[in-house]
């Protein structure tokens, strides 16, 4: 014979001993815990607004007013830029927590203004946010934010021989400077092209002199004809002033293989 079911007040005189002890035990819980309980109890929605009121209060309506507009114009799919020069400031974080699944793609800063691409690969997105040193953030497009440094110059940089001696990293210059180095193809030929930026702006690489470095010949094996090794660029009355300066190099070998060298501050003293 099979057994007779409980029923449906015989159950619930059954439960009554495990309620008692959830209930003793919530009473005299800990008043962390019973905090967590209510939390746990709460909507979705109000742990959104939760979150939102503290991002505010951390940061500020600005920054709120930034991750809505981007919230708005790109997709979820999307991506986004974010130009970080916050120097190790949370918002970046935040921003990537806040905007998720949205993919950023990082611009780091260079050290003589601009930002360039953490990867080489990724593609630019339109929009970017930029992250002050402050945490001040704002919205920019990408491009405009990206060095002039480099232009043209996208592939992986070679193993050209090839060095900027002056004006060295950190340098103190007095008058008129002369941007300097060397450039060799291992076996003879010179560099095919030197480009030289100063301050982020591309000089005219016709002003390039070519000149002997025995030198080099000297201490790197395999260089072979040294006549033209060395190059320099004088710079014009105005090109850098009193103050602090920016200089890079670009040194171009045969078949667009290139290397840079720099960016470094320099100073022209009066």
């Amino acid at each position: 014979m099979s057994p007779i079911p409980p029923s449906r007040r015989e159950r619930a005189l059954a439960a009554l001993p495990a309620v008692a002890v959830v209930a003793l035990a919530l009473a005299t819980a800990p008043a962390q815990l019973r905090t967590a309980w209510q939390w746990l109890q709460e909507s979705p929605r109000g742990i959104a607004r939760g979150a939102e009121a503290a991002r505010r209060e951390a940061f500020g309506d600005a920054f709120t007013a930034v991750v809505e507009s981007l919230r708005r114009s790109i997709p979820a799919n999307g991506s986004y830029a974010i130009a970080d020069d916050s120097k190790g400031r949370p918002e970046r974080n935040w921003l990537r927590c806040d905007l998720a699944p949205r993919t950023p793609v990082l611009l780091l800063p260079q050290a003589c203004g601009g930002f360039v691409l953490d990867r080489t690969f990724a593609r630019l997105p339109e929009t970017a946010v930029v992250v002050g040193p402050d945490g001040a953030t704002r919205i920019a497009e990408a491009r405009t934010l990206l060095s002039r440094l480099w232009s043209g110059l996208a592939d992986p940089e070679a193993e050209v021989p090839g060095w900027m001696d002056a004006p060295g990293e950190g340098a103190r210059a007095a008058g008129r400077v002369t941007v300097e180095g060397w450039c060799q193809e291992r076996g003879g030929p010179p560099c095919a092209a030197i480009r030289v930026w100063v301050d982020g702006r591309e000089l005219d690489s016709a002003r390039v002199e070519r000149f002997p470095r025995p030198d080099v010949c000297a201490s790197v094996a395999g260089m072979g004809d040294c006549t033209r090794a060395g190059w320099r660029l004088s710079l014009a009355p105005g090109e850098a002033g009193p103050g602090s300066h920016c200089v890079a190099a670009a040194l171009i070998a045969g078949g667009g293989r290139f290397r840079r060298v720099g960016p470094w501050a320099f100073t022209v003293t009066p």
